[in-house]
């Protein structure tokens, strides 16, 4: 990390996230402790808190590292798929946004502001291929989007200014092959200096791209009864276009959904009692 530290997950030799002081001597590093968690798959850390993506229980847990011998379980919460694969926080520090690496599993935003009440707040999965075995893998967050490996969907990105409105925005598949599974692409790389993005698919090797970040078109609001106004859930809200858009209306009643594509559409509203 910035700070000199060395995390590491999936070590056989010991469950949680393994600490080494890369400061004192970065060709021997000296271990300092281990998260007090199961077995992690992938970590992120910033300052002294780290998230542990805890695949086996399918939760990421949230630690304190200011100890480094002694760290300190502060949350942990359970994603939709229970195969919590990696996450990525937001610049700002109040969403995380996770993988399951499972078969139609979403990528997912969580409030993360307090963590006595970490809250998901969105899903995104392709509209397009659901529903046929597709796995996400890792997500990146970048500039309010995240460069997501979809395996045989392959470089997704999403539009995640409004987290709790996730929007697909740009898509580059990498991969020929039949949906689902996991092949295709395993990991998007963002952070260049040259803004480009690496991909890497594993059957068909390295792709260099120069995306285009574009902003969605988002379209959000409240369904109520034309009866007597009340606020109506399990409402389908569908944007009539060429992009798979769709959400689902809360218990009250609000709903947020999505397009790359700006203009005037009509918007289809649908509830079966």
């Amino acid at each position: 990390d910035e700070n000199g530290y060395l995390y590491l997950s999936g070590c056989s030799i010991a469950n949680g996230v393994m600490i080494f002081d890369l400061n004192a001597d970065p060709s021997n590093p000296p271990y300092l402790g281990r998260t007090p968690t199961n077995y992690s798959h992938d970590v992120y850390v910033r300052g002294d808190t780290l998230w542990t993506s805890d695949f086996n229980d399918g939760v990421f847990s949230v630690v304190d590292v200011t100890n480094k011998q002694a760290p300190t379980l502060l949350a942990t919460q359970p994603t939709a798929f229970q195969g919590t694969h990696n996450a990525w926080l937001s610049d700002d520090g109040d969403y995380l946004f996770t993988t399951d690496e499972r078969p139609n599993a979403f990528v997912e935003a969580y409030d993360v502001s307090d963590l006595g009440n970490i809250e998901r707040i969105d899903q995104y999965r392709p509209l397009v291929t659901e529903g046929r075995g597709v796995y996400p893998h890792n997500v990146h967050y970048y500039e309010q989007y995240l460069v997501t490996s979809y395996y045989t969907d392959g470089l997704k990105i999403i539009d995640a200014a409004r987290p709790h409105n996730l929007v697909e925005t740009g898509s580059y598949d990498t991969y020929s092959g039949p949906d689902g599974g996991t092949n295709g692409c395993w990991g998007a790389y963002p952070y260049l200096p040259s803004g480009l993005i690496l991909a890497s698919d594993i059957q068909t090797g390295l792709y260099v791209f120069e995306p285009e970040y574009q902003r969605a078109c988002y379209l959000e609001g409240t369904v109520r009864s034309s009866a007597d106004d009340r606020p109506l859930s399990d409402v389908t809200v569908t944007i009539l276009s060429d992009q798979a858009n769709r959400a689902l209306s809360d218990r009250n009643g609000q709903f947020a959904t999505g397009q790359i594509e700006p203009g005037t559409f009509r918007v289809a509203f649908e509830r079966i009692d």
